[in-house]
């Protein structure tokens, strides 16, 4: 029974010591946020992710489109990357309705991820000033408090198979 307790700890220890392999680039915040209802158009929108966004010279690897309730494109051509977040400017010609943003983009560990969620708005546009986004926790902090629980369950197991592996050592000494 002590062996499969022992067993049972350890692989317990394996799993959360093991580098946890979260989905390749999550959206943290965006502007406008995804189904939301912005009045009026917005001037710029933009998505910010949980790593920093590959960049290849030369090569045009991360878009971002903004398309309209009638399927007219209404985004510049050229996003704009800084760091984790891709913007890009919003035509002042765009009527109101539901607007559609696609975005590809390679993420930090180099895998190309794509996506669309859709924003409502109402006719009309005003540049507005961007909005910051508030801090969240982020899968690299998510990292971080897993690498604290596997240092503590890593502690506990050595100390227990210290006390385990002496506890045996006298029980076999006290028989002979």
């Amino acid at each position: 029974m002590r062996k499969l307790t022992v067993a049972v700890l350890a692989g317990i220890c394996l799993i959360l010591s093991s580098p946890i392999s979260f989905a390749h680039g999550q959206i943290v915040t965006s502007y406008p946020l995804m189904d939301s209802v912005s009045s009026p158009t917005p001037s710029q929108v933009w998505i910010e992710f949980d790593g920093e966004l590959q960049l290849i010279e030369g090569e045009v690897v991360n878009t971002l489109k903004v398309t309209d309730s009638t399927g007219l494109v209404v985004s510049s051509e050229e996003a704009v990357i800084e760091g984790a977040k891709i913007s890009t400017q919003v035509s002042d010609q765009s009527v109101g309705g539901v607007f559609t943003v696609q975005y590809r983009i390679v993420s930090e560990d180099g895998h190309p991820v794509e996506g669309s969620y859709t924003f409502e708005a109402s006719p009309g546009f005003e540049a507005t000033e961007m909005i910051e986004p508030t801090t969240t926790a982020t899968a690299s902090d998510e990292k971080t408090d897993l690498s604290i629980g596997a240092i503590v369950m890593a502690v506990f197991l050595v100390v227990f198979a210290v006390r385990y592996f002496v506890k045996m050592r006298n029980e076999k000494n006290e028989r002979k």
